[in-house]
């Protein structure tokens, strides 16, 4: 498996996050939460949920479209560190956010972030390391 195969597939599990944020969202009862709060307070609750889904993924899917340039270009690997550093914090953040799912959720968006966060890190530190 080539380099830029490998940020390409990182890139593309970005698109998982939208349908699974939906189902989580529907299980977990946001929806009617968020309409429970105050008008103002409900649509900054909107906006940040779907800036905090949208950002990501539309990241995720640049450096899985300009995976090449991500492998050759220290610039461009930028982005990709960005993604690295953001979905490290929320696998941190996921140990407690965690607590409040059902268990297959946990493990699942687990297993999503260690791949998306530190196991590509390890991979663009390998790119910078031995290029």
């Amino acid at each position: 498996m080539n380099l830029s195969f490998a940020v390409r597939c990182v890139g593309i599990s970005h698109l998982l996050q939208p349908p699974l944020t939906w189902l989580l969202a529907r299980r977990l009862g946001l929806v009617k939460a968020f309409d429970g709060l105050p008008p103002a307070a409900a649509q900054v609750a909107r906006n940040m949920g779907f800036a905090s889904v949208f950002l990501p993924t539309m990241i995720g899917l640049l450096v899985a479209l300009f995976a090449d340039e991500v492998v050759t270009a220290p610039g461009l690997r930028s982005i990709a560190w960005l993604l690295c550093v953001f979905w490290t914090w929320r696998l941190l953040r996921q140990r407690i956010v965690g607590r409040y799912m059902p268990v297959g959720w946990h493990l699942v968006l687990t297993a999503i972030f260690i791949v998306q966060g530190p196991a590509f890190a390890f991979l663009l530190l390998g790119m910078t390391r031995f290029r």
